[in-house]
Parts: structure tokens; sequence; C-alpha cells
């Protein structure tokens, strides 16, 4: 049986020269914006969990809001990761 992969390493799975947009196969630069739905893929998360985790403060802000729908940039969702804060 394999160990449940942290989110910190799903995300450094992708590393930023070959990251791939959940489900499009395009390159990602890092201030291309990742809306909520491909933010859960790319974690292998529901989308209320991203909702919960985003009302209870445990992600960023969205850096980009646009006709109500949230989006980040990868550099952003990066750092967030790498900075050592736990996501429940």
């Amino acid at each position: 049986m394999k160990p449940e992969t942290s989110d910190k390493e799903k995300i450094a799975c992708f590393p930023a020269q070959n990251r791939k947009t959940p489900g499009r196969g395009q390159m990602v630069s890092d201030r291309q914006l990742i809306s909520l739905t491909g933010l859960a893929r790319l974690l292998g998360k529901g989308r209320t969990t991203i909702y919960e985790w985003l009302y209870s403060e445990q992600l960023p802000p969205a850096a980009k809001i646009i006709n109500g729908r949230r989006y980040w940039t990868v550099k952003q969702i990066d750092n967030f990761l790498n900075s050592g804060q736990n996501i429940k």
C-alpha cells in the first residue's frame, strides 16, 4: 500500500519548467492563473475542501476575481505550499 502524499509533494511533482495545467496539457508559467477547480485538481482535493480552506484563511486570497470566479497564480500557490503552513 502506498503512503499518503502530502499537498506539498503533489505540487512539487510539477516543477515550474514542466508544470502542466490540470486537464489541459499546456505549459504553465509562474504568472498563469489557476481556477478554483484547477487548484482542486492540482492538489487532488474537492472544490468544497478548497472553499473551506479559503474561508478559514488557510489559502491565500485569490490574485484575481473575474466575474465572481477566483484565480490564483502558480507562483502564489507554490509560495503558499512552500511556506510551511499546514493545510487541514
